[in-house]
C-alpha cells in the first residue's frame, strides 16, 4: 500500500461461517483483500414482502484498498 491508496473496509453478510471463511479466503489468495475477518454469527432483522425477517447470519469484514 503506497501514501496514495485509499482505505475501504467492506461488510458483506453471509449466510453461514463456511461461506464466509471460504469467500474470505479466496479474496485474500488472490490479493484483491489485505486481510478478512470473519464474525460467525450477527442478527439480522429486515422487512421481506411486508413481513419482519429475522436471521442468523455470518459477517465478512473485507479490507482492501479503493481501486
Amino acid at each position: 500500500m503506497t501514501s496514495a491508496d485509499k482505505p475501504v473496509m467492506i461488510m458483506v453478510t453471509t449466510g453461514g461461517r463456511n461461506d464466509a471463511e471460504r469467500l474470505g479466503e479466496g479474496l485474500v489468495v488472490e490479493h484483491l483483500a489485505g486481510c478478512c475477518t470473519v464474525i460467525p454469527m450477527v442478527h439480522s432483522f429486515y422487512y421481506w414482502d411486508g413481513q419482519l425477517k429475522r436471521e442468523h447470519e455470518s459477517l465478512l469484514l473485507v479490507k482492501t484498498i479503493e481501486s
